[in-house]
């Protein structure tokens, strides 16, 4: 069982700080981290604004320890190509250690926080057609840059090859609707 306090988790974030601020937790974290199906993240905010996320896949503890740790180091090579590519949907990665030798015991991520809430989609929400749209729209406008920025520069490939036909496929409430390039 992976066992770390909130100070410890502070102490990470405080010691990748150039100006010596310490962090105060935000959004309830230091006594209920938000928590996923792989990790529990700890939300911090710094006197001059900085907000950041510590993310610890403390639910993966069942795996050997030569697993957590490449799987840190792989999200890490990640976040850093992502950043590198020019990708500007990613959270930027702050810091990480892969090892089991750091305050908080156990490898982790630091990443800069991006503020958000859950999107809501059923078929009743959102209500109006152009809140949908623009919805759809700006999921659409992160995909195509992901591709943009992550696409394989293969002779004759083009950014648009790498989404499935489903994907590429113009969408209305009822489902897809085949457009003249997919005949």
């Amino acid at each position: 069982m992976t066992t770390f306090t909130h100070a410890d988790v502070a102490e990470v974030a405080r010691m990748l700080r150039t100006d010596g601020s310490t962090p105060s937790f935000r959004h309830g974290t230091a006594t209920e981290p938000l928590s996923g199906e792989q990790c529990v993240i700890y939300a911090l905010g710094f006197p001059n604004g900085d907000n950041w996320a510590v993310r610890i896949p403390s639910h993966m503890s069942h795996l050997p320890d030569g697993a957590i740790s490449n799987y840190v180091g792989a999200e890490a090579r990640i976040l850093k190509d992502l950043e590198a590519s020019g990708f500007s949907f990613a959270p930027r990665l702050l810091g990480y250690s892969s090892a089991f030798d750091n305050p908080i015991g156990f490898p982790y991520l630091v990443l800069t926080w991006i503020e958000g809430k859950p999107l809501e989609w059923t078929s009743a929400v959102p209500a109006r057609r152009d809140v949908r749209d623009k919805i759809l729209r700006q999921m659409a406008d992160i995909a195509l840059e992901l591709a943009l920025c992550t696409c394989a520069e293969e002779a004759g490939k083009t950014v648009a090859s790498t989404f499935p036909r489903e994907l590429r496929a113009n969408y209305t409430r009822g489902g897809p609707v085949s457009t003249a390039a997919d005949s």
